[in-house]
């Protein structure tokens, strides 16, 4: 028998999402640093994604943990155009109205021709951004996490990661966006805008995950941010259309 106390152990399984939690930050700061084209940051992420895939699975996460059961497709993508449409209308409405409409303007969403409109449509938001963004957060990590976890903590977990994602995008997009007049230079509004940003696309993925959760697909969560992104997109060159 031995003498002195053993320090706390870390149960089995934590290792293994911290290193997946500490793996997707770190490449999520490898890509917001380097200066990537639009194919290239398509092409990153979903070579991210597909590295997250073979992972989970390596770690013993099934199909279905991750959402990714072909017979459970079908019910996904339905479930997430039904989210898609108030939100479609939600945004049109807020274009629409005048008194709103310039919380939507942003110079940056006019930037290319038809051809850099449509690959932003159909490529780089649904693809490279809103499809490998589920992948990683409401597949591979939701999965991992729900092995060990209630589903409700297990959304809690990667909403809180996916809020943290964030953090670098809202920084590098934050002096060309609407909010920039607000800011003036200020760190404290900066900070506070930030903090803002993560929180709501914090909520937003505990909502992706309801979806993903609801439907048992991923294509849910991946139709529904497709969606909202490129609405989004398209509403802010609208509204600056609009304004002119």
């Amino acid at each position: 028998m031995t003498s002195g106390t053993r320090g706390p152990t870390i149960p089995p399984g934590t290792g293994t999402e911290i290193a997946a939690s500490a793996a997707t930050l770190a490449y999520n700061v490898v890509i917001n640093q380097a200066t990537t084209s639009g194919t290239g940051y398509v092409t990153a992420n979903a070579c991210a994604a597909t590295v997250s895939v073979v992972a989970a699975r390596h770690r013993g996460v099934s199909w279905a943990r991750m959402g990714m059961v072909p017979g459970r497709l079908g019910r996904g993508i339905r479930v997430g155009l039904a989210t898609a449409l108030p939100i479609a209308s939600v945004i049109g409405l807020g274009v629409a109205v005048p008194a709103t409409r310039r919380f939507f303007q942003d110079e940056r969403a006019v930037e290319g021709d038809m051809r850099h409109v449509l690959f932003e449509t159909l490529v780089r938001i649904p693809l490279g951004t809103a499809l490998a963004e589920e992948v990683i957060f409401r597949g591979t990590l939701l999965g991992l996490f729900t092995r060990r976890h209630s589903p409700a903590v297990a959304a809690s977990m990667s909403s809180v990661l996916f809020g943290a994602w964030h953090v670098l995008p809202t920084v590098h997009t934050l002096p060309g966006s609407p909010a920039a007049a607000h800011v003036q230079g200020d760190p404290k509004r900066m900070a506070g805008l930030v903090l803002a940003n993560v929180t709501a696309t914090t909520v937003a993925g505990y909502g992706l995950a309801w979806l993903r959760f609801r439907s048992g697909s991923l294509a849910a969560p991946a139709v529904a941010h497709a969606s909202l992104n490129g609405i989004a997109y398209l509403a802010a060159r609208l509204a600056v259309y609009g304004a002119a």
